[in-house]
């Protein structure tokens, strides 16, 4: 499949519904804030690892809480994707299963 088609998809355009893991490296971060994932979602982990700044790029012009994750029991952001917590909309599920807002 052509990564370039990917990349000039709007925002929120790619339905991937239910979504158990998500792991995403280097370029592959850039695909993010296209994926549409289901409002009901309990995703077990995701997991943002980028090369360098240059895949994050993008995700830091982007508003706060503008990326729909939904509800995950673990978040990993390795290196550089620390700074794109606050553009995330995730509920991280804490282990006494309270719910608690992440990307705040």
């Amino acid at each position: 499949y052509n990564t370039t088609r990917i990349f000039k998809e709007e925002n929120n355009s790619i339905w991937v519904g239910k979504v158990k893991s998500l792991s995403l490296k280097g370029y592959a971060i850039e695909i993010l804030p296209k994926l549409r994932i289901h409002q009901e979602n309990v995703m077990e982990e995701l997991v943002v690892l980028p090369d360098c700044l240059e895949n994050i790029f993008g995700i830091l012009k982007m508003e706060n809480k503008s990326i729909w994750v939904g509800k995950v029991r673990k978040v990993s952001l390795t290196g550089h994707a620390n700074r794109i917590e606050d553009k995330l909309d995730f509920t991280l599920m804490a282990p006494d299963t309270q719910e608690e807002n992440g990307g705040d």
